[in-house]
């Protein structure tokens, strides 16, 4: 995932910058999405290995380009205010998401482990 990162990081960047930030968001929340699901349906390790260079790529769509596309939305005004809110909002709900997986892991670990394919809770 890291090297996935290094390798496309700059021509990411400059997809970001010519033609769109949110556009460049919108691609590498979708690229982590096939990344995830990728990952999710196999436990072969090969498989996993691509998931996570896919899930890489991905995320050098976003690194730069979201910081960016909020400065451009708030037109520079209270930048620092509104990124320190998301990412506090990002913590709260992590830690909620955390709780409720470790509630529904009590309840019953396939609730929270399952293969999407072939098989039903």
């Amino acid at each position: 995932m890291e090297i996935a990162v290094l390798l496309f990081e700059v021509p990411t960047g400059v997809i970001a910058d010519l033609k769109s930030r949110r556009l460049s968001v919108i691609i590498g929340l979708f690229i982590i999405g096939i990344g995830f699901m990728l990952e999710a349906v196999t436990t072969y390790f090969i498989v996993i290995f691509i998931a996570q260079i896919v899930w890489g790529f991905g995320y050098t769509f976003i690194s730069g380009a979201l910081d960016s596309w909020v400065s451009d939305e708030t037109l520079n005004q209270d930048v620092q205010k509104t990124l320190l809110i998301g990412q506090q909002m990002n913590k709260l709900w992590s830690f909620i998401g955390i709780g409720l997986a470790a509630l529904t892991g009590t309840i019953s670990i396939i609730l929270g482990i399952f293969q999407l394919i072939g098989k039903r809770i």
